[in-house]
């Protein structure tokens, strides 16, 4: 059952992504990342946890950026360069 302050949940192959608006008050949304095993019991799936707090502003251009296809196009330019051996760590988008 999701968090009551649960804005969105993404679900992936044993990992999910969920956005919390309890973090308002303080100018902030909270992202939390998981990674589960649903082998384990109820209560103990949890692997790996992540919980983010980005500034709303700062949210909402991520936000955009998403929607608009401009963080694709980012990761599919970094990816040629990689790819084309020009660095050896992917840059951050």
């Amino acid at each position: 059952m999701p968090e009551s302050n649960q804005i969105i949940r993404i679900d992936g192959k044993d990992v999910f992504l969920e956005v919390l608006n309890n973090a308002f008050q303080i100018g902030k949304i909270r992202i939390n990342l998981f990674e589960y095993d649903v082998t384990k019991d109820k209560g103990e799936r949890i692997k790996k946890e992540i919980s983010v707090y980005v500034n709303i502003d700062k949210f909402l251009l991520l936000a955009n950026d998403t929607l608009n296809g401009r963080i694709n196009a980012l990761a599919t330019k970094a990816r040629e360069e990689q790819q084309k051996g020009n660095y050896k760590y992917c840059k951050e988008i």
